[in-house]
């Protein structure tokens, strides 16, 4: 895919996004555990991770809720633009994988851990977009965020339930 491809594939989905308001947009919060390196973001009801390798090369997996493997079909329409802290950036090429486990592209290496990676692509109709830092992907030297034993990616007093937390530790 060449840089105005990218531009047009991107804008559609942001433009779509747009109209449908913030929820649609996925943040990395430092949750899940990476099953590929990469870093884990959760959009209603299925996990998608990004994993820079260190040769080169981006990768998305897509996984629901529970952890199960889904199709690289289950998504659409997936851009990718490696923001580097030199100001350049780096649209990848992404592609299905033949045997539909993932989405794949062609990079340069990533060795700043302050490189960004935009991601967007649609999702049961709906676009979704996330921008995911280096520094959470271990395969290129960062660190993966721990998970507690709740598996849901966050401790209960970040959302005001320290209460609750307090119960499930006596």
């Amino acid at each position: 895919m060449n840089k105005s491809d990218f531009m047009v594939r991107l804008s559609t989905v942001l433009l779509m996004l747009g109209g449908l308001g913030a929820s649609s947009v996925a943040c990395a919060h430092g949750a899940h555990t990476p099953h590929h390196s990469g870093a884990v973001v959760q959009y209603k009801s299925i996990h998608y991770e990004v994993a820079a390798l260190p040769q080169g090369g981006v990768q998305l997996y897509i996984t629901s809720e529970k952890g199960r493997d889904m199709p690289a079909s289950s998504v659409s329409d997936v851009a990718v633009q490696i923001e580097r802290p030199d100001g350049s950036s780096e649209n990848v090429d992404m592609a299905r994988d033949p045997s539909n486990d993932l989405w794949q592209g062609t990079s340069r290496p990533v060795k700043d851990l302050k490189s960004i990676f935009h991601v967007a692509f649609i999702y049961l109709d709906e676009p979704v977009i996330g921008a995911l830092p280096a520094s959470l992907m271990p395969a290129i030297g960062g660190t993966a965020p721990a998970d507690d034993d709740d598996d849901h990616g966050h401790h209960h007093d970040e959302h005001g339930h320290a209460e609750e937390a307090e119960a499930h530790e006596h």
